[in-house]
């Protein structure tokens, strides 16, 4: 996967990157976009302290070390952001706090691009769109195809659309 978003952003050069910090994807694609020097801006549907332990280091079921290797990642790229915004209140219910992240990223894209969905070029590692689950990142894939943003989809073995 790193490879293929590292291909993608040397290819299309964009002005800005929106991500959100969880781990895995958000974290190798905002990773690699500041590596590349494109300006970061960071979306979180709550306080860090809650993204943390919601989106970060959440997996149980790895190993402590690499839920510290992804914990030093999100703090590391959260103070290369060129900006950071906080959508939602720690007390948000979850589903409801992600789709407004979800939402948000969105809205300021588009604005960036002057409404021009066009001029926009999101990426979705998901695995499969057919696990849609309310605020998570197939929802945020369909959502944002509905509003004609183009969606390059990367997973291993999977054949981009």
């Amino acid at each position: 996967m790193r490879s293929e978003i590292e291909r993608v952003l040397h290819t299309h050069t964009p002005q800005i990157a929106i991500s959100s910090l969880a781990a895995g994807g958000d974290l190798l694609f905002a990773g690699e976009a500041l590596g590349l020097k494109i300006p970061l801006v960071v979306f979180l549907p709550f306080e860090v302290d809650k993204f943390l332990d919601v989106s970060v280091t959440y997996d149980k079921s790895t190993t402590e070390s690499d839920l510290h290797l992804w914990a030093r990642q999100f703090h590391r790229i959260i103070r290369q952001a060129q900006k950071v915004v906080i959508t939602g209140s720690n007390d948000s219910p979850l589903e409801t706090a992600l789709t407004l992240c979800n939402n948000s990223m969105l809205a300021y894209a588009l604005a960036h691009a002057g409404n021009d969905p066009q001029k926009i070029l999101a990426l979705a590692l998901v695995k499969s769109t057919d696990e849609i689950k309310k605020g998570g990142s197939s929802e945020f894939m369909r959502s944002i195809r509905s509003y004609g943003v183009p969606v390059k989809q990367i997973w291993p073995g999977h054949k981009s659309v």
